[in-house]
This record gives C-alpha cells, structure tokens and sequence, in this order.
C-alpha cells in the first residue's frame, strides 16, 4: 500500500509527508509522483504538524451508522510545511474558524487505526 508509511507514522502519532530530495517540494501523503520535476524518489518526513484552517463545514446527518456523533467538523488544513490535507476537526468549541491555527491529534479509531485530526491551538 502507498500510504502504509503514512498509517505506520499515525500509529507512533506522527504526521507524515512526503518529500522530492530532487527539488525539495513537500507534498500530500498520496503523491507518488513530483508534480514539480517528475521525480518518482519521494521520501517520507515528519511534518510540524501545525498549521491553518483553510476551509471548514460542519456535517449535521451522518453518513453512514459508523459515526453516530453530529454534529462534526471537516475541512482543509493547510500546514506550516505547505501541505493541504482534509481532515476532521475535534469539537472543542465548536468548529475553527478560517486562518485559525490548529495543531494535529491522533485519536483511535474503531477500527484499530489511530488518525490524524486537527484542533485549534492555544492562544
């Protein structure tokens, strides 16, 4: 699987990217090739893990029995390394607003994976 680095690095609750050693372009978890050089040599390193709120909806129906819990925040994080990743955003509060600085949290889920979501930082 292309992305089991990415899943083995949630495990250890570490965000991980990948990265083109040719021209240095940091990219999304699923890239497997450079968009900027064509290179297929992709590394994989450990983001910060911080970032902003780029885009944010709030779900109000679930979408299947799995979660059973509405309410929820989804949305785009842009990280501090460049990166824009869809992920979930925890309710403390409320969904973040757009520009709000968040920081990533793992949390188990049911089905034995432990998954990245973002939640504000503190001021």
């Amino acid at each position: 699987m292309p992305t089991q680095a990415f899943w083995d690095g949630s495990r250890r609750h570490e965000l991980l990217i990948r990265r083109c050693p040719r021209c240095g372009a940091n990219l999304h978890p699923r890239r497997l090739i450079c968009p900027a050089c064509g290179s297929e040599e992709l590394s994989w390193i450990a983001a910060s893990g911080r970032g902003v709120v780029y885009s944010v909806s709030t779900i109000y129906r679930a979408a299947s029995n799995a979660r059973q819990t509405v309410p929820y925040h989804v949305g785009i994080v842009a990280l501090d390394e460049g990166v824009h990743l869809f992920t979930r955003f925890t309710d403390d509060g409320g969904p973040p607003d757009i520009d709000d600085r968040v920081a990533v949290r793992f949390e188990r889920q049911s089905y034995e994976r432990e998954l990245p979501v973002f939640a504000r930082e503190a001021t």
